[in-house]
């Protein structure tokens, strides 16, 4: 189905996101 797989791609998307997020917010290493 097309839309678990946009819906996966979004997931990852955000995931991704807040991951950069929370490393730009506390510091890079």
């Amino acid at each position: 189905m097309v839309l678990w797989i946009l819906l996966c791609v979004a997931g990852l998307f955000f995931a991704t996101a807040f991951g950069v997020a929370i490393l730009v917010k506390y510091g890079p290493y």
